[in-house]
C-alpha cells in the first residue's frame, strides 16, 4: 500500500533513459561482442571497410527482439494520452481502470520493493499501471512465450493489488507477427480461459523452480490472481491500425508528427517481421 503523505513510484518519459537503455543493451550483449572482438583483433575497420562493418552490425541489431523493445518503449511513451486506456477496452471493455496510468515498466522493482525480498523475479517488456488493473505487453518476434513469463505478469498483478490493497481486473497482450500468433506460445492457447487453465496448472512448478519466487509470492495468491486476468493475442498489422486511430483525435502540426511517430514503429515492426519470415 501507498503510504500517506507517499507518492507512488511513477514511471518516466524521458527520451534520455530510453536511449541510454537501448546503448546498454547493444554494448553489453554477448551477441554484439564480435564488433569489439574483430576491431580487436584485426586493428579495427581499415580503409573501405567501414560500410561492411556497419551493415553487418546493424543487421544484427535491427533483427534483435529488444531492438523492437526499445522502439516500442518511445513510441508507447509518445502516443496520446488515453491510448493504453482504449487499447484495454478493446478486449476487456469498462473492466480495467488505466485513465491515469503511469509507465512502469523500468521502475517496477522499486514500485514493488523488490530489494526487500532479495531480487527481482520477473521481467517484463512492458508495464502500464494504473488505478484499476494492470496493462503489460509481452513483445515477441520469433521467440515463444512461456507458461513461467504468463506467471511472471500474474506477480505483478499481485504486487500491484498490495500497493492498492484492492482486487483488480489486468491484461496481458502477447504482441507478435499476425501469422505466429499460435507460435508464439509454447502451449497451445486459443483464447483466455485456456491461458488461465494453463497458468493454473503451471503454478506448482513455477513456484518448485525457485526459492526467491517462493519467498514472494505464494500459490494462493497467484491461484487467487490468475481469474483476473486476461491473455490475448495481437499481431503486428492490428497493434498498428490501433496506433493510426489515434491520428483521428489529432489536427495540425500535432497529427504530422504523431503520423511520423507510426511510421517510424510501423517500418520496425515490418522489419522484425522480415527477419522472422512472418507476415506482419
Amino acid at each position: 500500500m501507498v503510504e500517506e503523505n507517499q507518492e507512488p513510484v511513477r514511471g518516466d518519459h524521458q527520451w534520455p533513459r530510453s536511449w541510454l537503455a537501448t546503448l546498454r543493451h547493444v554494448y553489453a550483449n554477448p551477441a554484439y561482442m564480435f564488433a569489439s572482438r574483430w576491431a580487436h583483433e584485426t586493428g579495427g575497420p581499415g580503409k573501405g571497410q567501414y560500410g561492411v562493418f556497419e551493415d553487418a552490425f546493424i543487421k544484427k541489431a535491427l533483427g534483435d527482439e529488444n531492438a523492437l523493445n526499445d522502439v516500442m518503449n518511445v513510441t508507447l511513451a509518445l502516443l496520446p494520452d488515453g491510448f493504453h486506456q482504449r487499447l484495454a477496452d478493446r478486449f476487456v471493455p469498462e473492466c480495467l481502470d488505466l485513465s491515469t496510468a503511469v509507465d512502469a515498466t523500468h521502475d517496477y522493482p522499486l514500485r514493488y520493493r523488490y530489494a526487500e525480498t532479495g531480487g527481482d523475479v520477473t521481467q517484463p517488456d512492458h508495464l502500464h499501471v494504473g488505478p484499476g488493473g494492470m496493462l503489460g505487453i509481452e513483445l515477441k518476434v520469433r521467440a515463444k512465450s512461456s507458461v513461467k513469463q504468463l506467471l511472471h505478469y500474474a506477480v505483478l498483478a499481485i504486487c500491484e493489488e498490495r500497493l492498492h490493497q484492492q482486487e483488480s481486473q489486468h491484461l496481458l497482450i502477447i504482441l507478435s507477427p499476425r501469422d505466429s500468433l499460435r507460435k508464439a506460445m509454447d502451449v497451445q492457447i486459443g483464447d483466455a480461459q485456456e491461458a488461465r487453465v494453463a497458468m493454473l496448472a503451471g503454478v506448482d512448478d513455477y513456484l518448485a523452480a525457485s526459492s526467491l519466487r517462493r519467498k514472494f509470492v505464494t500459490a494462493k495468491e497467484l491461484s487467487g490472481v490468475i481469474p483476473r486476468m486476461t491473455i490475448a493475442h495481437l499481431g503486428y498489422a492490428e497493434f498498428v491500425a490501433t496506433m493510426r486511430a489515434e491520428e483521428d483525435g489529432s489536427s495540425g502540426p500535432a497529427v504530422s508528427t504523431l503520423r511520423r511517430l507510426i511510421d517510424g514503429a510501423e517500418a520496425e515492426f515490418r522489419r522484425h517481421a522480415a527477419v522472422a519470415r512472418c507476415t506482419m
